[in-house]
């Protein structure tokens, strides 16, 4: 039987706080692969075109690792459930 897998693609302010999402992610061992790189955003905010350089995480793991692995007040579970 094969497993399921699935990405989550999400942004982040900075390095510092990519490192910290990604290091909460490892230790809690819930994820298989998170690749980063540097991403130019523009978007719209109260009523303004935005312009930001944010970090990109690119999060691969198991679909029931998401749900199953997740330790309430855990580092992970606060970030599992903030990139939803």
């Amino acid at each position: 039987m094969s497993e399921k897998y699935t990405m989550i693609l999400t942004n982040c302010r900075d390095d510092n706080e990519a490192d910290y999402i990604t290091q909460a992610l490892f230790e809690d061992k819930l994820v298989a692969c998170v690749q980063t790189n540097k991403v130019h955003s523009h978007y719209f905010w109260k009523g303004k075109v935005m312009h930001d350089s944010e970090i990109r995480l690119l999060i691969k793991t198991k679909k029931k690792t998401c749900s199953k692995k997740l330790k309430p007040k855990s580092k992970a579970y606060i970030l599992m459930n903030y990139l939803r």
